[in-house]
C-alpha cells in the first residue's frame, strides 16, 4: 500500500512515485489532486489508470465550486487556469471525489481526511490528535 497527498497537478512527481509501485499494490491519495502545477488532466488520466483512490482536498473543492475566496493570489490564478483547462470529465471525476475514504490495513481501520475530520482547510498539528479525533459516524 502507497499513501501520498497534495500532488497539485505535478505530473513529474507523480510520475516519480509511481515508479516505485508494485503490480497490485493499492494507491490512496489524501487530496489536491490539482492546483499550482500546469498538468491537472494528466495527472487525473494517471489517477484513473492505476486506480488511485482519492479523497477531496481543499484545492479540489475549490475547483469543483468556484469558490477561491480562502486561497491567497498564487494559488487562486493557478485555480482559476486549471479550471479553465480542465475537461468536463476531469471536472466529473474531482466532482465524484469523497471527504473521506476508510479501509484496512493490518487489521486495523484507517479513515483518510485532508485537512482535519471536520475541516477540508483546518491544519492538525501532533498536539491535536487524540482518540477523540474522529467524529461520531466513523
Amino acid at each position: 500500500m502507497i499513501i501520498i497527498s497534495d500532488v497539485h497537478s505535478n505530473l513529474p512527481a507523480l510520475l516519480k512515485v509511481l515508479e516505485f509501485v508494485k503490480e497490485g499494490e493499492r494507491i490512496f491519495h489524501a487530496g489536491d489532486v490539482v492546483g499550482y502545477n500546469p498538468y491537472p488532466g494528466e495527472v487525473i488520466k494517471k489517477f484513473r489508470e492505476y486506480g488511485i483512490q482519492s479523497i477531496r482536498g481543499n484545492h479540489d473543492r475549490a475547483i469543483v465550486y468556484s469558490d477561491y475566496s480562502n486561497f491567497n493570489e498564487i494559488a487562486y490564478y493557478a485555480l482559476k487556469w486549471t479550471e479553465e483547462n480542465l475537461s468536463k470529465e476531469d471536472l466529473d471525476y474531482l466532482r465524484s471525489l469523497k471527504k473521506s475514504i476508510s479501509f484496512e490495513f493490518k487489521n486495523k481501520r484507517v479513515i483518510m481526511f485532508h485537512g482535519s475530520p471536520w475541516d477540508e482547510d483546518l491544519y492538525l498539528y501532533p498536539e491535536d490528535v487524540d482518540e477523540k479525533i474522529i467524529p461520531d459516524g466513523y
